[in-house]
Parts: C-alpha cells; structure tokens; sequence
C-alpha cells in the first residue's frame, strides 16, 4: 500500500512506485511489468534494463505514480532509429487529465513497439501550475532510461 492509499500493482513494482511518489510526486510513467529473468541477465537485443512494457488489453498504458492529477497532458512517440523518408508509426495525443494512480489505456497497440528504439515524451501540468516532461526510452519493449524534469 502507497502512502496516499492507494495499492501498488505488485510486490514486485511497489518499491519503486512508492520510491517515485515520495521523491516525484507528478511523476508519470509506463505501466511495466518485469522482463524475463534470462532476457535480462544477457541484455537481449542489446536492450538493457529489467522492466518491459506492459500488456494492458494489448495495448501500452500509461499510469500516474503521483499524488496528485497530471492535467493537459501530451505524448509522443518519436522513432530513434528511423530511415530518411521512411513511414514510421510516430503516436501521439492529449489527454485533459489522468487521476491520481490512476492509468490510461492508450489506442496504441503494444507491439508498435517491439523490435524498434522510441522516445516517449510526455508533457503535463500538475494542479499547483508546475510544467513536467518525462521521457523514457524504449528499445524492442524494453524500458532502457527514464528521465524526469520540472520545465517551469
């Protein structure tokens, strides 16, 4: 249990929802679910990090880990590696708001992702007007770095 109340998904997940919740209180950031052990020991497809995208529905999901609304919220997915003039999926959108701990299941299949490198950036304001960016790499579902900063 978080200290607002509310649940953490798994024991697994809690101590790092509740480490950013205490630390980041707007913080936004992927639902995750933990990558096979041997996947990640070998850094299979070059892909470091412990923590996959999560299958919600089939679809990615994006969840508040902070104690209060994350409001006008905007993301997008810019492709890393992409070929001059190539046609790649680049999502995006708005959202007015996403409660706290609460999640958003997006109209974004989950396996857009898989086998390429993106840069998920997600702009939003919290309810005291402080401006947040998040932007995490993805590298083929693989959640590989997460940057926080407060823009104003």
């Amino acid at each position: 249990m978080n200290l607002d109340g509310s649940r953490c998904y798994s024991a697994l997940r809690a101590p790092f929802q509740c480490y950013i919740q205490l630390f980041m209180p707007e913080e936004l950031a992927k639902s995750y679910d933990p990558r096979d052990y041997d996947d990640a020991v070998l850094d299979t497809d070059d892909a470091v990090g412990g923590m996959i995208v999560a299958a919600s529905q089939g679809s990615v999901t994006l969840q508040n880990m902070g104690n209060g609304p994350a409001v006008s919220l905007e993301y997008r997915f810019n492709r890393v590696d992409a070929p001059a003039g190539a046609s790649v999926a680049r999502p995006h959108g708005y959202l007015q708001n996403i409660p706290a701990a609460g999640d958003f299941v997006m109209a974004l299949a989950r396996d857009v992702l898989r086998s390429l490198e993106y840069h998920c950036v997600i702009t939003y304001d919290s309810l005291s007007r402080h401006r947040y960016k998040s932007t995490i790499t993805i590298r083929n579902l693989v959640l590989t770095a997460f940057h926080f900063e407060r823009q104003r």
